[in-house]
């Protein structure tokens, strides 16, 4: 296990986790909320409020189906539509972890996820039907300015985003509500509009300009969004290092919700503290770094 088994057992009194019974399968588990918790506060990663929103409306739908009811057993065509919504926007949450920022961990079992992704391509046919009652209001939405791009969980055009560029917002799909962390800028090469979805990479769809973090600090930089001095502006420049993604000098500071952010990876953090062994600024969990250390500590 990445963490201590211990982190995941719940006690009704004041006993303490029983190694035996955890082994056995005989201990109680904490819950969806109490497990966001403590992954933030033992391991100092943040579970995003979209991710938990999607994974507790899967649960909750989970639950009405072991208790013998659903909704679907009596509006069969509307409700199925809803669960094949709130299952596929919270793989794709849980398939970007699992394959990007906890890569490290669930590494060997990507073969099995890539077949539970595979499986929920039959969810599409529920969301055509969607998409063809929307694309009419989609479409007028596109004549009056708004910005459409293909969602990445159901791949239809339909995902919705802000009209300014240089400051982070939700975007979100009109037909399965997926929400991202997402971004826009405009490119060096063409001025084509760029939209950065959930990581800092992204390229022009016009002049095919690959564009990563790098690109997107200088970008906020010579907006006025992000500087290194403490001044009075939208994003504060901290010269932080990423204990999620890995990568050096990529957190900024995010005035308006007062968490940290990594342009790399988008991943929020609240609070950034010294590694123990080396000194470097880490955003994340510092705990274990005195004798563990850090990115930094090893790529040095």
């Amino acid at each position: 296990m990445a963490e201590h088994w211990a982190f995941i057992v719940i006690t009704s009194d004041n006993s303490l986790p029983n190694v035996s019974r955890f082994a056995n399968g005989n201990f109680t588990s904490v819950s969806l909320e109490e497990a966001s918790r403590r992954l933030e506060a033992y391991a100092g990663i943040k579970v995003e409020e979209n991710e938990m929103q999607a994974f507790t409306t899967v649960r909750t739908i989970r639950n009405k189906m072991v208790h013998f009811f659903h909704e679907s057993q009596t509006d069969k065509k509307k409700q199925k539509e809803t669960i094949a919504k709130a299952q596929l926007v919270a793989w794709y949450y849980l398939h970007n972890l699992l394959n990007n920022k906890w890569a490290n961990v669930f590494e060997k079992w990507s073969k099995d996820f890539e077949k539970i992704h595979d499986s929920l391509k039959q969810y599409h046919e529920f969301l055509m039907q969607i998409y063809k009652e929307k694309k009419k209001d989609i479409e007028n939405l596109k004549k009056k300015g708004s910005h459409i791009t293909v969602c990445p969980s159901c791949t239809f055009e339909t995902q919705k985003h802000a009209k300014k560029e240089g400051v982070f917002y939700d975007s979100e799909c009109l037909v399965c509500g997926l929400k991202e962390k997402s971004l826009q800028a405009i490119c060096p090469d063409c001025s084509e509009r760029i939209f950065f979805k959930g990581e800092g990479l992204s390229s022009c769809d016009k002049c095919r300009e690959p564009l990563d973090h790098f690109f997107l600090k200088e970008y906020l930089i010579n907006e006025g969004a992000v500087n290194s001095n403490i001044i009075d502006e939208e994003y504060l420049c901290i010269s932080g290092n990423c204990s999620i993604c890995g990568r050096h000098h990529t957190i900024v500071y995010e005035s308006a919700s007062r968490n940290y952010l990594c342009l790399k990876c988008f991943e929020t953090f609240t609070s950034v503290q010294e590694c123990q062994d080396c000194d470097e600024p880490i955003a994340g969990d510092t705990e274990h770094s005195y004798s563990a250390g850090c990115s930094n500590c090893v790529r040095g």
